[in-house]
């Protein structure tokens, strides 16, 4: 039975962001990687952000359960957000992150196939694994973009809240920590945002990182 000094200390001393990390690197190491493969559509005299952080800016939105993309620009305006995206996607000369507008007109000029292909590959890796996990569901996530009446950005979008809801499952199921803290789906993703924009990741953590984890679900 765990005492409530036991909890206060154990949850002063938990970083969910590092926790996240922790759960995608153990189940799906090549995912940054396939991010930074995203055939670009952009001319590339107007790029100013990889298709990595566009991507994976949406993915902790959906992740920390910000329900609109403006919330999103809002919140991750932290040079604590910035810091740890730059340094978990290996960029040092990350000064911003991208706004709204700017992922909108990335993602209503992707094409759907790349993130099919992404999504293809996480299911893969889990069925190496033998991991099972639900299938999404549509009523977690407000799917709301700001050029609602075009296809592609709405499949693409929605493509992205299912590449997270997997890696969310496996967060919320798979974390030792998070499990012994018995705390709700919205606990956790407000204690996930709390983390990415007040702790900077540090090189401990990526020491910690690429070692080898187990993962139990029971």
């Amino acid at each position: 039975m765990v005492t409530r000094k036991e909890k206060r200390n154990r949850e002063k001393e938990a970083n969910y962001f590092f926790e996240f990390l922790k759960i995608q690197k153990h189940f799906f190491k090549d995912l940054m990687n396939n991010l930074k493969k995203v055939a670009d559509h952009r001319h590339q005299s107007y790029i100013t952000y990889g298709p990595e952080v566009l991507l994976f800016t949406m993915m902790l939105k959906n992740m920390t359960g910000l329900k609109s993309m403006r919330n999103m620009s809002e919140r991750f305006n932290k040079e604590e957000c910035i810091k740890n995206v730059g340094k978990v996607l290996g960029l040092d000369s990350l000064e911003e992150l991208p706004h709204y507008d700017t992922i909108n007109d990335f993602l209503s000029g992707l094409d759907v196939n790349e993130l099919e292909k992404i999504r293809t590959y996480m299911i893969k890796e889990l069925l190496k694994k033998r991991q099972g996990f639900n299938e999404q569901k549509n009523n977690r996530y407000n799917i709301e973009h700001a050029n609602s009446q075009n296809y592609t950005a709405m499949k693409n979008h929605y493509l992205l809240v299912q590449i997270t809801d997997i890696i969310r499952q496996l967060f919320e199921k798979g974390s030792s920590i998070l499990k012994a803290l018995k705390k709700t789906a919205k606990e956790k993703s407000s204690n996930l945002l709390e983390s990415f924009r007040t702790r900077i990741l540090t090189d401990e953590d990526f020491t910690h990182l690429s070692k080898p984890i187990q993962v139990r679900f029971t």
